[in-house]
């Protein structure tokens, strides 16, 4: 048999509610620290419900207590039967908890049951959007992209503007902007180059400007353009800049002997047949070899050495290391040094600690 008559739900606190008698559950429900502001009552006799779901307290007044106790007021005709207690903790109306309990009932007799609530993990089944933190089903923007109940990601709003249909941040269409893209910012869906166009092929985006670097040129670099079929006036390899070879022939993007070179050219570097000081982020070298771009580094003493900073990084900053600056231990942008959010008790949200 299956009762559903609940006579009463009452908190041991509230007036009047020692004065109820008959057959009945008191229900102490632990809450181990869990932040949670309300709590649901719910009880099964025989696989069906025994009372409406009922909330304490009815109206959120701050977190609960660490234990709190109700009085459960069953009918007579329950007598002798399992009643199975479920109480789940709610944060501003989401489950983050539940526990359970069960319990003889017996007439006219109170019997008590204590319930110790257990984080849930988060899940939004049949969510068609992104899950929350606080596992709510979220319809994808760039703040909270994701599908398919997945968990919300937020997306870098330099990079993107959009969440797709398949849950993954874009730059309207496309794929976020990035090296790969030749660009460093989405704007009005279309990835740019600070404010141009995206590089071309041969070239990388570093700060806010096209370069034709060691990391995105395989022959040699001139007047900022990718050179990839050496000659005698424009000779060399690795993304350096072209050294013009004169009368001498140039193999294997090297010149058998370069109108500037270690000879003319001993204590700076070579840019077709200049000798540049060598001390120039642009023009970084020495001993009369082919200057070198450092691209986002800097040129210490003739060597390009690396380097984080808003120059170059999005994210933010370990040491000479940019990441990504979504983690609650390494949170930031725009090239500052990352934050640990765990240390203040924060998660990191859109690259900010809050």
């Amino acid at each position: 048999m299956t009762a559903r008559a609940l006579v009463g739900v009452c908190l041991l606190l509230v007036s009047g509610c020692r004065d109820l008698s008959g057959t009945a559950v008191l229900v102490t429900t632990e809450t181990m620290g869990l932040e949670v502001d309300q709590l649901r009552y719910e009880g099964l006799l025989d696989g069906g419900a025994a009372f409406q779901p009922a909330v304490r307290p009815e109206l959120s007044a701050g977190l609960t207590p660490s234990s709190t106790t109700v009085r459960i007021l069953l009918s007579h005709d329950t007598s002798d039967q399992l009643l199975d207690v479920r109480v789940v903790g709610l944060r501003l109306g989401v489950a983050q908890a539940e526990g359970a309990g069960r319990v003889l009932l017996a007439a006219g007799i109170e019997r008590l049951v204590t319930i110790r609530l257990v984080k849930q993990a988060v899940t939004c089944r049949d969510c068609p959007g992104c899950c929350s933190a606080a596992g709510a089903c979220v319809s994808p923007s760039p703040a909270a992209c994701g599908s398919a109940g997945a968990a919300c990601t937020a997306c870098d709003t330099l990079t993107a503007d959009t969440c797709g249909a398949d849950g993954r941040c874009r730059c309207g269409a496309s794929a976020p902007c990035s090296d790969a893209t030749g660009a460093d910012r989405c704007i009005a869906g279309v990835c740019r180059c600070g404010d141009g166009a995206a590089c071309g092929p041969g070239r990388e985006c570093l700060q806010r400007t096209c370069q034709c670097t060691p990391a995105s040129c395989s022959g040699c670099c001139q007047a900022g353009q990718c050179v990839t079929a050496p000659s005698r006036t424009a000779c060399g390899t690795g993304g350096s800049a072209c050294l013009d070879c004169g009368a001498s022939a140039c193999s294997g993007g090297q010149c058998a002997t370069a109108l500037c070179n270690a000879t003319n050219c001993s204590t700076g570097c070579c840019v077709g047949a200049q000798c540049q000081t060598g001390r120039q982020v642009n023009a970084c070298g020495a001993a009369g070899r082919a200057c070198a771009s450092c691209g986002s580094g800097v040129c210490d003493g003739g060597t390009c050495e690396a380097r984080c900073g808003p120059a170059n990084c999005r994210g933010c900053c370990v040491g000479t290391t940019c990441v990504g600056g979504s983690d609650d231990r390494v949170c930031g942008k725009d090239g500052v040094a990352c934050a640990n959010c765990d240390a203040a008790d924060q998660k990191c949200r859109s690259n900010s600690c809050r």
